[in-house]
């Protein structure tokens, strides 16, 4: 062998060949040499280990795509979209060519068991048979396909190799400090130094393997005390991730660190469940109204940008969002930090402070786990999309320190960095409100970046709470975390769901495996008594997962509660009112809620089955910041229906709300679900006279009896007349649309007019019902299409000339549809029930949270089509709603047909009924909607083009007829 030193680089000049295997040269740094070349048999080890850095922490996929086909033509495009494990559709060029054909290697973001495939080309034709394609990951943390053009199935392939440069990161403190390499046509092994990397999770070493004389491997084996078989990856380089004590090779980082993550899990399970048992002996009596532990994850988001334009919209993964300032500073920039719902992820936005303009280059979603801790803190820079890569420091951390569990000591040591020399001790005192040793101290210093927290036998390493602000930490006996909400530090001995599954069974999860006897002996129910305790999915007669059954038969309207290891924990009943029995019980059939106005009574109907207390506030002043002039407790009804019958006085013109209480002890206010007429912004609903509010000529269209007659014309109500050369005394609303014989400057027809001579049979508007995202007193500061529903049976303000007068905006409205029926143009509404604005800003989830919308096993929030929320048609009281919103249109404003926006959110049972129930007012009324496929495979009534034979007399317009239109 010769070499040559060249300052402090070494070149390696030659190759080593065994039984046809060559080990490769490379060049390495001189002060590796020693401790990672080494000769073994002939064999040349070759390339030191790199100063890679891996973050174990980040959690990704490794996705391996090849094909065999023209890679000029067709591209790859991948997706996530596995209930609430979602990633955006993206398309890769090739990264290159094999034996095989082209291939393509993601790294994916996050965790996924199942990734969506397609071959397109440019036109989004799709090779095969135009069917989305799905691959799954294996434990590896890799999922690889084979595919060849014109065919939809994955190809069987065993990949063979002439060489292979294989970078191994052995994780653990346990790793070994060399292993054995080799291929499966060699008999020889090449010994490969492992060093330790820059943070110290890991070890590290690359080889590079060659077969010579044409021979080919398919695997390389790795040898330590025991042997790791894998295939290599296509490309230039294959990183592969080890754990001692396990023979699996791994793909990821993530996938590796599962491994060690479980084996301390179990460490400390084991360790739980003994305190645990040491709980249940000690038999003690539960305080049931004792404060519930809040559920809930520390957010901290910094963001160096303007915040005086930009804002946070954050939300727990699956569930809703909400907007937050940042509104304080630290040497970085701006942040925002505040306690939501306890999620595993976390979803972020950074938008515009009043509209939904997004900050970065991709303007993508940004989603976070949140760690161990029960903490998210990132960093984010104006105009980009990545988190960036910060090492706060502080200066004078003020510490809280709550130490929870039977081994918490008197005293503890702290000290910043790693100036262990000055550290300070930490007295702990009993706390009178939870029992919690608890204590505070300062720590003083400039450039402070970690704080030490010790009890003698472990060192908890704390980040502290921007710029002053006081760092809560909570640690307990059981794992060796620090904590940054109390309920992080409690999960263990706190049930995370309750949920109640009928009259007599609650479903229960616990943070922890146990058998069903220590549960039961763990497990207190209020006034209730326990009489069988049985796991669900579970093995070994161990489970997360339980059926609690009780003695006596829960009620809807009663706070109920049942307590785990002492902590108590309501009985959610928004998993009971999705349920089957639910439904049945509590359909309420009749026509009548809302309110129902005549000029000597007005009756107000509510249907709520679990609100304990509904109270009907009624406002004679319909500015928005009165104060109600009377206030009524509704009166509780069959099917849960609350209502009450005004008759001291007319109260046509009034607005109304509702206040709901509920057995949680939530409150919450909001209009009528039902409201014909509202308060500017549809914040209060309006008692009005609604059919007689109307043109005097007000015609309805014969029937339409030819429906593939039909010639649609799509616009919107702002669009057609808001220019100012449109020339219309009332641009941009329902009335720009009544007025005739406008032009242009240059002559040309504007407005009823231009849509008169386009020779269409129907005008498709877009939304026109009271949507969200437009000020109405304030039109023309922003723009929206409306596809953003508050108010499904009321017209939207921003078109109407007088937005704060309730009964203005339903005469335009019906007065522009008469015009437009007088010119022979039938009115087609664009309806957009699968989704609304905000569970925050709209009736439904007020009135009774859980039921209107999709959710998944847990309880997480199905979002369907990326849009915050998902609306449940299949539920009788939603299919009821939905039915009865169209009827209404139908039957009070003539309209002549409805476009469902993304129907397949719906099902088909839902929109059979509605062309029925249509029908019955005016036949030929067009029934349409979006065919795109939502899940079809797992909802067999999903009203898309997949299931259309369900619904023959329902249309659908298609993404492949857009195509072909060449929209």
């Amino acid at each position: 062998m010769n070499f040559k030193i060249n300052k402090k680089k070494i070149t390696f000049l030659c190759t080593s060949t065994i039984l046809g295997l060559v080990v490769s040269v490379s060049t390495v740094n001189a002060d590796a040499v020693n401790n990672n070349i080494k000769n073994n048999n002939n064999v040349s080890l070759i390339k030191a280990p790199t100063d890679r850095s891996v973050d174990i922490n980040q959690k990704t996929t490794k996705v391996i795509v090849h094909y065999r086909g023209d890679g000029n033509k067709w591209k790859l495009y991948t997706w996530v979209n596995n209930g609430t494990d979602k990633v955006d559709g993206k398309e890769y060029p090739w990264d290159g060519k094999d034996e095989y054909g082209n291939y393509k290697i993601i790294d994916m973001p996050g965790e996924h068991s199942k990734i969506g495939v397609l071959i397109k080309d440019s036109n989004w034709h799709k090779d095969g048979s135009n069917n989305d394609r799905q691959i799954t990951t294996d434990v590896s943390g890799k999922a690889e396909v084979w595919y060849k053009e014109g065919s939809d199935q994955a190809q069987t392939v065993t990949p063979k190799f002439k060489k292979a440069n294989i970078e191994i990161n052995y994780l653990g403190s346990d790793a070994p400090a060399s292993v054995k390499v080799k291929t499966d046509i060699e008999d020889k092994q090449a010994d490969l130094s492992l060093k330790e990397d820059a943070t110290k999770t890991m070890k590290q070493g690359t080889i590079e393997l060659k077969a010579t004389d044409n021979k080919e491997f398919t695997k390389v084996i790795i040898n330590d005390n025991q042997q790791h078989e894998f295939t290599p990856l296509p490309g230039d380089k294959t990183d592969i991730y080890l754990v001692a004590g396990d023979k699996n090779v791994y793909y990821t980082a993530s996938a590796a660190k599962k491994v060690i993550d479980h084996k301390k899990k179990s460490q400390q399970d084991s360790k739980l469940i003994e305190k645990l048992k040491k709980i249940a002996a000690k038999k003690e009596q539960v305080d049931f109204s004792k404060e519930q532990i809040v559920a809930s994850t520390k957010v901290i988001v910094h963001y160096n940008g303007d915040a005086s334009k930009w804002a946070l919209w954050c939300w727990p993964f699956g569930k809703g969002g909400k907007q937050y300032s940042f509104d304080k500073e630290d040497d970085y920039g701006h942040y925002a930090e505040f306690n939501i719902d306890n999620s595993d992820k976390v979803g972020f936005l950074i938008k515009g402070q009043k509209d939904w303009s997004k900050d970065g280059k991709t303007k993508a979603d940004r989603i976070v786990n949140t760690d161990n801790s029960g903490k998210v803190e990132v960093w984010y820079a104006a105009g980009k999309d990545e988190a960036q890569v910060v090492t706060p420091s502080f200066k004078d951390v003020k510490l809280k320190l709550n130490y929870f569990g039977d081994e918490a000591p008197q005293t503890m040591s702290v000290w910043a960095d790693d100036k262990q020399a000055s550290k300070q001790t930490i007295k702990l005192d009993k706390s009178e409100t939870n029992g919690d040793k608890v204590g505070e101290i300062t720590i003083t210093g400039q450039d402070l970046h970690q704080i030490n927290i010790s009890n003698g036998k472990q060192v908890y390493k704390v980040t502290p709470s921007p710029k002053g602000q006081i760092t809560d930490v909570y640690l307990n006996d059981v794992d060796n975390l620090p904590h940054y909400t109390e309920y992080s530090a409690r999960k263990d001995f706190i049930l995370s769901m309750a949920n109640m599954d009928s009259d007599h069974d609650v479903k229960i999860k616990t943070n922890v495996q146990l058998s069903p006897d220590l549960v039961k002996q763990l497990l207190k129910a209020q006034n209730n008594e326990i009489t069988k305790v049985e796991a669900i999915n579970g093995t070994d007669n161990l489970s997360d997962t339980f059926k609690v059954t009780l003695k006596d038969s829960l009620e809807l309207g009663v706070n109920s509660r049942i307590a785990f290891c002492g902590n108590p924990k309501a009985i959610d009943v928004r998993s009971y009112v999705r349920s089957k029995d639910f439904d049945d019980k509590y359909f309420y059939a009749n026509d009548d809620l809302g309110s129902t106005y005549s000029k000597e009574k007005t009756t107000i109907k509510l249907w709520s089955p679990i609100a304990t207390k509904v109270t009907l506030r009624l406002y004679k002043n319909l500015d928005n910041s009165s104060q109600p002039d009377k206030t009524i407790d509704l009166t509780y009804g069959d099917k849960g229906v609350w209502s009450t019958t005004l008759t001291d006085q007319d109260y046509k013109g009034w607005a109304y709300d509702y206040q709901l209480e509920f057995a949680d002890g939530h409150v919450t206010t909001t209009d009528d679900p039902y409201s014909t007429a509202t308060t500017i912004n549809g914040v209060r609903s309006v008692i009005e006279d609604v059919d007689n509010i109307k043109p005097a000529d007000f015609i309805k269209m014969p029937a339409f009896t030819k429906p593939t007659d039909a010639i649609i014309y799509e616009a919107g109500v702002r669009d057609l007349t808001a220019d100012k050369n449109a020339n219309v005394k009332h641009p941009g609303q329902f009335l720009g649309l009544t007025q005739e014989g406008t032009k242009t400057d240059t002559g040309y027809p504007t407005g009823l007019d231009y849509l008169k001579k386009l020779g269409v049979t129907h005008v498709q508007f877009l939304p026109m019902y009271d949507f969200g995202s437009i000020d109405e007193a304030h039109p023309s500061n922003a723009y929206n299409w409306g596809y953003d529903p508050v108010n499904y049976n009321v017209p939207e303000g921003s078109y109407s000339s007088k937005p704060a007068d309730p009964a203005a905006r339903i005469l335009e409205m019906k007065e522009m549809i008469n015009a437009l029926h007088k010119q022979g143009l039938r009115v087609v509404m664009d309806v957009v029930y699968n989704h609304v604005y905000g569970l925050d800003k709209q009736a439904f989830d007020k009135v009774v949270p859980g039921y209107y919308f999709k959710y998944d096993d847990n309880g997480n929030m199905v979002d369907d089509i990326k849009l915050g929320n998902a609306v449940a048609s299949q539920r009788r009281m939603v299919r009821k709603y939905i039915v009865d919103s169209v009827k209404y249109w139908a039957k009070n404003y003539h309209i002549d047909g409805f476009r469902f926006d993304t129907m397949g959110v719906l099902d088909t049972d839902t929109m059979a009924e509605v062309y029925k129930e249509i029908n019955k007012i005016n036949p030929g009324t067009l029934i349409y909607g979006e065919g795109w496929e939502v899940k079809p495979n797992e909802r067999p009534k999903e009203a898309s083009y997949v299931h259309a034979n369900l619904i023959p007399n329902v249309g659908f317009f298609w993404r492949q007829f857009e195509k072909r239109c060449n929209w």
